[in-house]
């Protein structure tokens, strides 16, 4: 999805461009368009706050991932090898489909060497 906001080629999408393509390519309403993508996008939210997969034949899957807690080293130089526990927690894991994968590979071939 082209950004119409930056010319840079990383800038993430945000609802505003979701809404300005359902304007563009289902001719509705700037109330209708903001109108769709809240919905869909609270659809999701409220599935993945549930822990529902949500599965999106040529996108791809949403699902959360229970990771357990666990220890881990500091990181920090005056840590002195000190321990810290991560607690557990609930995190978005998301798996792009085959069709997906196959586009985004042909992309990242197509575009080697580019700046």
């Amino acid at each position: 999805m082209n950004n119409k906001r930056s010319g840079e080629k990383n800038t993430p999408v945000v609802r505003a461009d979701i809404e300005r393509r359902f304007r563009e390519n289902l001719k509705l309403t700037i109330f209708g368009a903001g109108a769709m993508a809240r919905a869909i996008l609270e659809v999701f939210s409220r599935n993945l706050i549930e822990g529902t997969t949500i599965d999106l034949r040529t996108v791809g899957k949403f699902e959360t991932k229970l990771k357990a807690a666990r220890m881990h080293h500091m990181v920090t130089g005056a840590a002195n090898g000190r321990m810290r526990m991560t607690p557990a927690r609930r995190v978005v894991r998301f798996s792009p489909s085959r069709k997906l994968r196959a586009r985004m590979i042909a992309h990242h071939e197509a575009n080697r060497g580019k700046v």
